[in-house]
């Protein structure tokens, strides 16, 4: 059971971070897509913040349709002895790793890309 637990972090996580990213404070600040990047002017922040947004929503869900078939999937097999075992909890946090620094990478890639064009 104790398997769930990466991916409802990763869920409400998503969750938090779009809401508290939907409303940044002002450029600058320590709220919001705080990166060296979006850092770089005020224009670059406000695209930054737009782009962080969207992509925190699309990984969003993700992660809640990931825990949708991990619960059906987990339901079907949990009568085998594995089906509890660390290493699911293992795979599950790696899982939910991997979701989350591929949010990062999307937001930084396009972000760099859309600067390079002007």
């Amino acid at each position: 059971m104790y398997s769930f637990l990466p991916n409802v972090f990763l869920s409400v996580m998503f969750l938090v971070m779009y809401i508290s990213l939907r409303h940044p404070s002002s450029y600058g600040s320590g709220t919001g897509y705080n990166t060296v990047t979006s850092r770089k002017s005020k224009g670059i922040w406000d695209y930054a913040q737009k782009l962080a947004c969207y992509y925190m929503r699309r990984f969003f869900t993700y992660s809640i349709a990931y825990n949708f078939v991990w619960c059906i999937v987990y339901f079907i097999i949990k009568n085998f002895e594995w089906a509890s075992s660390n290493g699911l909890l293992i795979f599950n946090s790696m899982i939910s790793l991997i979701i989350l620094l591929s949010y990062f990478i999307c937001v930084e890639y396009k972000l760099k890309s859309e600067i390079k064009q002007g």
